[in-house]
């Protein structure tokens, strides 16, 4: 329940609808209508047998695989100056983001490796 009127706020919010606990129904009907379908959503993934825990650490691990592409474009922005203005990132603003970009690529390379080699951490 509270996922899903979590998930039903932040569409919400992102599209520019009317939302919040104190509209009614026919006040904010967009937002009336996500949180529904959010709801239906879960209530489909639950009988469906899939466990949730598992779902969940699934959906971790592809975000990590993920994390890469969504990082490598905010730290060649940072150190644009048209982007960024007078603002740009230092060396070592530089070196420590491509330090960290490293790390977070070593992880996401070894993380279906590992996920496969343990089980998903079970052994």
């Amino acid at each position: 329940m509270e996922c899903a009127t979590s998930g039903a706020y932040t569409l919400a919010q992102f599209a520019g609808w009317e939302w919040g606990k104190y509209r009614r129904p026919r006040e904010a009907p967009r937002f009336t209508l996500a949180w529904l379908a959010f709801f239906a959503l879960a209530f489909v993934v639950v009988e469906t047998g899939v466990d949730p825990v598992l779902l969940t650490e699934y959906a971790v691990i592809l975000s990590v695989v993920a994390l890469p592409m969504t990082y490598l474009p905010v730290l060649l922005i940072a150190r644009d100056r048209t982007f960024m203005g007078e603002h740009p990132n230092g060396k070592l603003a530089a070196t420590l983001g491509w330090l960290y970009f490293a790390i977070i690529l070593i992880v996401a390379v070894a993380a279906i490796p590992l996920m496969l080699i343990t089980d998903g951490g079970a052994s």
